[in-house]
């Protein structure tokens, strides 16, 4: 019965992954994308590299809080901070910074998938990594991996208790040394 169960469940989320190619990636469709993996054997494994991060366990047993970006507040903050250019990212593709499907923070895995999904746009400005498809291969390839970087890994970082410093310093801090700014792929080609 287990097996059939996983065969239901896979057949499900390829439904759901036609259906973020179909909607070209329309976000309520990738909320579902992500949804269908809560309670799964790939959730509790992502779960369990999470809490092996160093600081990983604390966060979330602590259920730090999902991002609430307040962006007049981190516009008002000098150009080159983490807090200014998440916000002028924001604005400039005229997101909305809540885009996130909001879900309650109850369970191991509906916390960690509101941690990655509202922190996501923050990678794109600390990596460097622009918002075209490309790019967002190469922000979901830290997330999932951080391949290619040395890197702290960028789920466990507090980023709103550090708004105000430059992006300069938070890539020095957490190891990127090749930022991917000024690639074809990069945030200043956007």
């Amino acid at each position: 019965m287990h097996r059939f169960q996983l065969s239901l469940q896979a057949l499900g989320q390829a439904r759901h992954l036609i259906a973020v190619g179909r909607s070209q990636g329309d976000l309520a469709r990738i909320a579902d994308l992500v949804d269908s993996f809560l309670d799964t054997p790939q959730m509790e494994a992502c779960i369990a590299r999470f809490r092996a991060l160093p600081g990983g366990a604390a966060m979330m047993d602590e259920r730090y809080p999902p991002l609430q970006p307040d962006l007049e507040r981190l516009e008002a903050l000098p150009e080159e901070s983490l807090g200014h250019r998440y916000a002028a990212l924001i604005r400039r593709f005229n997101y909305d910074p809540e885009f996130f499907r909001p879900r309650p923070v109850d369970t191991d895995g509906r916390w960690l998938t509101q941690r990655i999904a509202t922190t996501h746009d923050i990678h794109h400005v600390v990596s460097g990594f622009g918002t075209a498809p490309v790019g967002e291969n190469g922000v979901l390839a830290i997330t999932a991996t951080q391949i290619g970087f040395t890197a702290h890994p960028f789920a466990t970082v507090r980023w709103e208790e550090g708004w105000e410093l430059p992006v300069a310093e938070w890539r020095r801090r957490l190891g990127v040394t090749l930022p991917a700014d000024g690639a074809p792929y990069g945030a200043n080609a956007c």
